[in-house]
């Protein structure tokens, strides 16, 4: 699931917590712990969330972009 994959990537590359996506995104620090970590059980994203994340992406665009690319 691409959200699972972006705050994954937020997390890693942009160094934020779980707590500030939360924040960010208008949500529980345990709704970001369920997107990132059960992809596979397609939980309801609302469409606020998936405007938080994507929100965030924009801010962070640079340090994202700036990551190796896997191949």
């Amino acid at each position: 699931m691409q959200i699972a994959q972006d705050i994954a990537a937020l997390r890693s590359l942009a160094g934020l917590t779980q707590q500030q996506i939360a924040d960010a995104i208008g949500c529980s620090q345990g709704h970001v712990s369920h997107l990132q970590n059960n992809p596979a059980k397609k939980p309801r994203t609302s469409a606020a969330v998936v405007a938080g994340i994507t929100k965030l992406k924009r801010k962070y665009a640079k340090k994202l972009a700036a990551a190796p690319q896997a191949s």
